[in-house]
């Protein structure tokens, strides 16, 4: 029941998030403003901020390293590795619970598609635990648009806290 419940509310938060830019646009300028403040206050708040492990909502997760490769289409694509651990009272997955995001120079990447590639494995990501379990070496992966640094980021899917986990890679 839970199951279709969240369903219901993943596939009313995807709609949403497809009809209306404006809310990306005033979201941005947003976060840039908190961006701009943590920044000025103190290197201790810089440094909270980029925290590569940690607790989101009932799940703990641990960024860990990435790997290079190359998509279908040849672009040369991110692989981001991590530790996933439910906490909560329910069977859970990090593909549904977790939001995972990946920037460079700003600017949000996209997601690959990764077919019959050795280095990744999305179905890891996929599989219910129980509570209490840790599923290691789950895996995420981005397109890279330069070869600028990729910062990644780490949220709990549906939340009402601006709590993140961040992570930077120097592409190789």
């Amino acid at each position: 029941m839970k199951r279709k419940v969240f369903s219901i509310i993943l596939g009313a938060t995807l709609l949403t998030a497809c009809g209306s830019s404006n809310t990306t646009e005033s979201t941005t300028q947003a976060n840039t403003e908190v961006s701009t403040e943590e920044t000025t206050e103190s290197t201790e708040t810089t440094t909270e901020a980029t925290k590569d492990s940690g607790t989101l909502g009932d799940y703990d997760v641990k960024i860990k390293d990435a790997t290079f490769t190359t998509d279908y289409e040849g672009k040369k694509v991110i692989i981001v590795n991590y530790d996933f651990t439910n906490n909560s009272d329910e069977t859970a997955n990090a593909l549904f619970s977790l939001g995972t995001k990946a920037y460079q120079d700003g600017i949000e990447l996209e997601s690959a598609i990764l077919i019959d590639n050795d280095a990744y494995d999305g179905s890891t990501a996929q599989k219910d635990i129980k509570p209490g379990v840790t599923l290691e070496n789950c895996q995420t992966a981005f397109v890279l648009s330069s070869e600028s640094p990729v910062e990644v980021e780490f949220s709990e899917l549906i939340s009402f806290s601006d709590d993140k986990l961040i992570k930077t890679f120097n592409v190789q």
